[in-house]
């Protein structure tokens, strides 16, 4: 697995190599950055079900100043401080181990960008959507993308609405902003 562009580019991270954990590939993840090309990569991005954080640290190469990364897997959290650290990053990332309602009450300030990519049996998406517009957690400008098995269905919410869907073999990504 590699970070695809930015500051980054073509640097190889570690993968989380176990059966709980699905990391988004190399192909998908650039299909999801392309979708996003049309939004400034910048400010402070979460990236909830991390797993290798390949996520958030793709977001960081190409311009955000900070990460937030959470994963409840030991091993995940384990491999995703090894990949912040051996890009260099110490400063600019928070790197959580917890359930992803705990890591949730953690977070005070808003995010630019929200990557919510948790496991298939795990049906939680529309939940942390609305908690997310709930609490005020996603900046005016900002994004949230889910990517999730090709049979959930992720729906628009009072204040948020899906912007763009789009769907990848097994998975489908959504993306959804502010009306």
């Amino acid at each position: 697995m590699r970070i695809i562009s930015g500051k980054h580019r073509s640097r190889v991270i570690k993968m989380v190599d176990i059966d709980t954990t699905r990391e988004t590939t190399d192909k998908v993840r650039g299909a999801i950055f392309n979708l996003l090309s049309f939004y400034p990569i910048e400010g402070c991005c979460l990236d909830l079900f991390s797993g290798s954080g390949a996520m958030g640290l793709e977001a960081l190469s190409r311009g955000c100043s900070k990460a937030y990364f959470n994963d409840l897997g030991k091993k995940a959290y384990l491999i995703t401080k090894e990949n912040c650290k051996a890009l260099g990053y110490s400063n600019e990332v928070v790197i959580t181990n917890l359930d992803y309602k705990k890591a949730l009450q953690l977070y005070k300030e808003p995010f630019d960008l929200v990557f919510l990519d948790p496991p298939y049996k795990l049906d939680c998406c529309n939940e942390i959507i609305e908690f997310i517009e709930k609490n005020d957690l996603l900046t005016n400008n900002g994004l949230i993308i889910c990517e999730v098995d090709k049979d959930t269905i992720i729906k628009p919410t009072e204040k948020l609405e899906i912007y763009k869907e789009k769907n990848y073999g097994i998975r489908s990504v959504y993306i959804l902003r502010y009306k």
